[in-house]
C-alpha cells in the first residue's frame, strides 16, 4: 500500500485524519497507543502462515511484501517511509498469512495491535477514519497494481515504476524489481537498455 503517497510520520496523518492537533502524548490522542520499534535488514515482519496482530507504519526503510508461487518468491510490493504496511487478508481476516514482509533495509516503525483497534471501532471517530484511511489505501493500491498486471506489458509497467515510482528503481536491487515485474533479470536487463536508449 504506497505509491505516490504522503511523507510524513503517523502522528501527522493522525492530526490531519482527527482533524485536531495531538496533544503529544503517546497515545497521540488515539484510544489505543502507538508503539515504536527498530529491524535490522532482513528482519520478517509477518511470516507466512503467521496471523497478523500489528498494523505497521513505516518511518524509515525499505519493505518488501512477498508471495511463494510454485517454490518461487514473488515480490507483490515495495514500501517505503510515510506508508502503512501489514499481511492486510491476515490482519483483517485472522487467517494465516498467505504473504511474507521483511525489512529490505534498516527500518523504523510505528505500529498498533489490532485487539487495540478493534476495540475501540465502536465509539472512536478516529480509530474508525484511521481503519477507512488505511482500507482505502488498500484497495487503491489493489485495484491499481492487478490493472496493470492484466494490461501492460514488462516494458509498460517498467515504465510506470520510472514514472510514478522512482523511488523504487532508485532503491532496490534490479533481481527483485524483477521479481516484481514477474520477469527474469535477464528480461529486465534488455528492457532497461531499451528504456535508456
Amino acid at each position: 500500500m504506497n505509491g505516490k503517497s504522503i511523507e510524513m510520520d503517523i502522528e501527522t496523518l493522525i492530526e490531519q485524519l482527527a482533524g485536531e492537533n495531538s496533544d503529544g502524548d503517546q497515545d497521540l490522542g488515539l484510544p489505543f497507543p502507538i508503539h515504536r520499534a527498530s529491524f535490522p535488514r532482513n528482519h520478517v515482519l509477518t511470516r507466512y502462515g503467521q496471523i497478523e496482530t500489528k498494523g505497521y507504519f513505516l518511518r524509515k526503510g525499505i519493505v518488501q511484501c512477498s508471495v511463494q508461487k510454485d517454490g518461487e518468491e514473488r515480490i507483490i510490493d515495495f514500501v517505503f517511509p510515510g506508508n502503512f504496511v501489514t499481511a492486510y487478508n491476515s490482519f483483517v481476516l485472522d487467517t494465516p498469512s498467505d504473504i511474507e514482509v521483511s525489512t529490505l533495509s534498516e527500518c523504523e516503525v510505528a505500529y498498533f495491535f489490532k485487539a487495540d483497534v478493534k476495540k475501540r471501532y465502536e465509539d472512536s471517530l478516529i480509530a474508525n477514519k484511521l481503519g477507512r484511511y488505511i482500507k482505502e489505501k488498500v484497495l487503491m493500491e489493489k485495484l491499481r497494481k492487478e490493472k496493470e498486471l492484466l494490461t501492460n506489458s514488462a516494458e509498460e509497467n517498467y515504465r510506470e515504476l520510472l514514472k510514478n515510482r522512482p523511488e523504487v528503481i532508485e532503491n532496490i536491487p534490479i533481481h527483485k524489481i524483477a521479481k516484481y515485474l514477474g520477469i527474469h533479470p535477464e528480461s529486465l536487463s534488455r528492457i532497461r537498455a531499451r528504456v535508456i536508449s
